[in-house]
């Protein structure tokens, strides 16, 4: 199951704080909820994963 309180976090980050970067996220998401939480993202159109390595997923923020 996805924490919407954690997916709504990261689009107020994203969309209000400028977070640009993948590492800029990922600071503020919880590893256990990491796959959910991106994965949502990437549904949303806000991210857009572009690998799934052995240390976790990869992605690029999508800003307009």
């Amino acid at each position: 199951m996805v924490d919407t309180e954690l997916v709504n976090k990261c689009v107020k980050l994203i969309h209000e704080f400028d977070m640009t970067s993948e590492s800029q996220l990922m600071e503020h998401i919880n590893p256990r909820e990491t796959t959910s939480v991106l994965e949502r993202l990437d549904y949303l159109g806000l991210i857009t994963i572009t690998d799934d390595y052995a240390d976790g997923l990869h992605f690029i923020v999508n800003k307009d």
